[in-house]
């Protein structure tokens, strides 16, 4: 399904301009600009074509009134345009333009989404939360090397946030792996103790505790129950402190 916005679309008067068409390149995954004389001297379009440098999307020029090349923006002049001639079949042109358009049309939705993460990361002050994890960082390393010589550079903030999800990864993997060999350690020394358990004072006082609630159950005198409890509960502490 595709989506298409124009810099007009739901433009209220007195709103933010800045704040909505940012929210439009932000969303978009191509940005085509059409090249007039009022377009390269307007100073809301220079606006718009830094913005879309800024956030690393791809920039389609396209061509329908030749203009002086000193009135183009640099951003724009680097690359190559889509030209509509006066006078001539839109036909040719318009199915180059749709076949640029068409390319690399996954990898372009990606990157939006990872954009847009990105963004909720870095104005959350970098809320670690945020950052991708398991499979979502191999996916993000898969979408990296099949980026095109073609495609928009990374923007500084997905840079950062794909290398601190990377760094973040790595630290918990490494915490959870020396969890696991220390339970691992633990469980194979209470195996190998397990036989001190039968002459031990744990042993002892949990017999003591058993004959105390056999007492109270044939009527006899519960006063040394809570002692015969803290008993149990005191070496059992000590021997797990031991192993520790």
């Amino acid at each position: 399904m595709h989506f298409l916005y124009s810099d007009l679309d739901g433009l209220a008067k007195a709103e933010d301009w800045e704040a909505r068409l940012g929210d439009l390149i932000a969303k978009s995954d191509t940005i085509i600009f059409i090249i007039t004389p009022q377009s390269v001297n307007s100073t809301r379009c220079d606006w718009e074509i830094k913005r879309t440098v800024a956030m690393s999307k791809r920039l389609v020029p396209v061509q329908r009134i030749s203009v002086p090349e000193a009135d183009v923006l640099v951003e724009l002049k680097r690359l190559n345009y889509t030209i509509f001639t006066t006078g001539e079949s839109f036909s040719a042109p318009l199915a180059e333009l749709v076949d640029t358009l068409r390319q690399d049309l996954d990898w372009l939705r990606q990157q939006t989404q990872l954009n847009e993460q990105a963004g909720r990361w870095h104005g959350r002050e970098r809320d670690p939360d945020l950052l991708l994890r398991g499979t979502e960082i191999n996916e993000a390393r898969a979408w990296l090397q099949h980026r095109k010589p073609s495609a928009p550079e990374l923007s500084p903030v997905l840079k950062a946030y794909i290398g601190s999800s990377e760094e973040a990864e790595k630290a918990r993997q490494s915490e959870e792996n020396r969890q696991l060999v220390e339970l691992r350690q633990k469980t194979k020394s209470y195996i190998e103790d397990a036989g001190d358990l039968t002459d031990s004072s744990i042993e002892s006082a949990m017999v003591a505790f058993g004959n105390t609630l056999t007492a109270i159950k044939s009527g006899e005198d519960s006063s040394s129950l809570q002692e015969r409890a803290k008993e149990v509960k005191t070496e059992c502490d000590a021997f797990l402190k031991q192993r520790d």
